[in-house]
């Protein structure tokens, strides 16, 4: 009897587990969060922005668009040589297309920009979005210099 009620105790808590991540996941898509789909020059460095200039937006794998190009550039840019350290095994591609790499280069600097910001909790999840796109480095598109948001 007790282990039948132990064991129900630990399906109910996994179904709520699953459901909490589930919602804890959720992209900012369902907040209505604008993809980013263009990039814009603000003050000296050159950031993802939604189709109304607003860098308040978000990307994840599948997007397809010049937000998706300025985010690769600032990977390989500010991040690039902090990839090479870590023995990253891929190149990002600046190809629009924010794939499977793209997406695993950016859960590495998530990780790195949580390590200096231990307060912020920067989740390494692979999604930009406003957290990431404030502790990350951007690039100004002259040499390597990058600033934050």
């Amino acid at each position: 009897m007790v282990g039948k009620r132990v064991l129900l105790r630990l399906l109910v808590a996994a179904c709520l587990g699953v459901a909490g991540a589930a919602v804890a996941a959720s992209p900012a898509s369902a907040a209505g969060v604008p993809v980013c789909t263009d990039w814009k020059q603000s003050g000296a460095i050159k950031v993802p922005v939604s189709s109304s200039g607003d860098s308040y937006c978000w990307m994840q794998r599948g997007h397809r668009t010049r937000g998706v190009w300025m985010l690769q550039y600032s990977i390989n840019m500010c991040y690039g040589a902090y990839l090479q350290s870590i023995h990253f095994p891929y190149t990002v591609s600046q190809d629009s297309d924010f794939g499977p790499i793209t997406e695993a280069a950016l859960r590495e600097v998530q990780k790195l920009e949580d390590s200096r910001y231990p307060g912020v909790n920067v989740v390494a999840d692979g999604i930009y979005g406003y957290v990431t796109a404030h502790v990350m480095f951007h690039s100004t598109g002259k040499d390597y210099n990058c600033y934050r948001l």
